[in-house]
């Protein structure tokens, strides 16, 4: 299965069928009794072509932006790797 890593947190499966963007994120939280574990949030989703799932994830991956300047700088870095992937 071929695989394009966009980010520490993101990449995209490819498969005869879709493309499956894969969203994967370690941190340490705590248990119910207040000792510390790691965890691991996972999310999928599936698309029948490459452009929907990047459309995907440019939405995701914007969601986070704390400030204006921080999103123009993640939307240049997305325009950036589209055109390296294409």
């Amino acid at each position: 299965m071929k695989a394009i890593h966009l980010d520490q947190n993101y990449r995209i499966e490819m498969d005869a069928y879709n493309f499956s963007l894969k969203y994967e994120n370690k941190y340490l939280g705590k248990d119910k009794d207040g000792k510390e574990k790691q965890v691991v949030q996972k999310d999928e989703w599936h698309f029948p072509t490459l452009s929907g799932a990047l459309g995907k994830y440019a939405n995701e991956s914007v969601k986070v932006s704390e400030s204006v300047g921080e999103l123009i700088i993640k939307v240049a870095n997305l325009e950036t790797l589209i055109q390296s992937i294409k």
